[in-house]
């Protein structure tokens, strides 16, 4: 019968017409014939109709839906759930089961069917509309729900799905970024330590997407507060989310944050210990941090600091500090810098000047000394 069935699908007669169905019967017989598999059913998507579309299709479907408001107000609802673990491992069942419960009450039955769906091309229809609402609306009083569920598609191993998901976490970021507001401490507790974990993506392009949105949170939310999750992620079990937390760490570094840094052992000791790793890459961007501090340390101070590594290492931190200095020395020539206990420096001294003297570097050819 299947051998019949080919030979009938392979030359119609000019009169035959043969309906749809029996067409894709005829074309999945000869498929088993040739010992072919028949393509997957999940490669076609829904219309909101439910009717069958082509995958370029369902990639570009942008449901319109209504953005309502949840029964509980932003601030009490954060102010319950502020001890409520989202990640970045497993999210407990009865976590999500609330989460869903409070989508129910924003968003038609459609769009929530679509948010949640086991189905790539419905949640990639889920995240395109987000990204069109986004662009219209402002989505601050649902903003750590959108949050919550973009982190927990990242739970999703599909390239698309993370590709989709950090757009719109993108557009989230630049949203409160342009209104000048800030994300609060149970936002930036949902999205960051999501973010520092999972950057060390093996798809370089992903890496580099989550790096960019790292430095977005700068941004939006202040710096002595990420620098806890920054730290916290230095000693990971992945490597290339260590290397990724310290490099968000160097662009954070700012006057007062070096301050509290060095104050701090225990802090100062995660990033020390991440120098003298192993893995190029995380060594190398834990000694660029240590670098960065030195543009924000009294020579006496930073001296200190790198007394705690190896002489190999000193000299590699003394290096990296002075192509930093050399490339701020003439703006910082006449400026006094405080010291790490508030006094600052004579004016007419050059404390860049003097922390490269201290770490036995040269002005770079070519620029005139003070």
């Amino acid at each position: 019968r299947l051998s019949a069935a080919s030979s009938s699908a392979a030359s119609p007669t000019p009169r035959a017409k043969t309906s749809l169905y029996g067409a894709v019967r005829a074309a999945g017989a000869a498929d088993a014939v040739a010992g072919l598999r028949p393509p997957r059913a999940a490669s076609v998507g829904l219309t909101p109709r439910g009717l069958p579309v082509p995958p370029s299709t369902a990639r570009e479907l942008c449901l319109t839906f209504e953005l309502g408001e949840p029964k509980l107000p932003k601030q009490a609802r954060q102010q319950r759930e502020r001890c409520q673990y989202w990640g970045p491992d497993q999210v407990p069942a009865e976590f999500l089961g609330g989460l869903k419960d409070t989508w129910r009450q924003c968003v038609d039955e459609r769009t929530f069917r679509a948010m949640f769906s086991d189905r790539m091309e419905e949640q990639l229809a889920a995240l395109q509309s987000w990204k069109c609402k986004v662009q219209e609306v402002t989505c601050e009083h649902v903003l750590d729900l959108v949050l919550k569920w973009l982190t927990w598609m990242l739970f999703n191993t599909n390239t698309q799905i993370w590709k989709a998901a950090l757009d719109v976490l993108a557009a989230l970021l630049e949203q409160v970024r342009a209104a000048g507001a800030q994300l609060t401490e149970r936002e930036a507790q949902i999205v960051v330590p999501n973010l520092l974990e999972r950057s060390g993506h093996n798809i370089p392009a992903i890496r580099d997407t989550m790096e960019a949105l790292l430095r977005q949170t700068l941004w939006v939310h202040p710096r002595l507060a990420l620098l806890p999750m920054l730290l916290r992620v230095l000693s990971s079990k992945s490597k290339r989310s260590a290397a990724c937390a310290a490099r968000a760490l160097a662009e954070a570094v700012d006057k007062q944050v070096a301050i509290v840094l060095v104050r701090s052992q225990k802090d100062l000791a995660l990033v020390l210990k991440a120098a003298e790793d192993k893995d190029a890459d995380l060594k190398r961007s834990a000694t660029h941090v240590i670098a960065v501090l030195s543009l924000h340390l009294d020579a006496q101070t930073f001296n200190k600091l790198l007394s705690a590594l190896k002489p190999s290492l000193q000299q590699a931190a003394r290096s990296a500090a002075a192509k930093l200095l050399g490339g701020q020395g003439a703006m910082s020539m006449a400026t006094p810098r405080p010291s790490i206990d508030g006094l600052a420096t004579p004016r007419g001294t050059s404390d860049a000047a003097s922390r490269i003297r201290a770490a036995g570097a040269a002005l770079p050819s070519g620029r005139p000394a003070s």
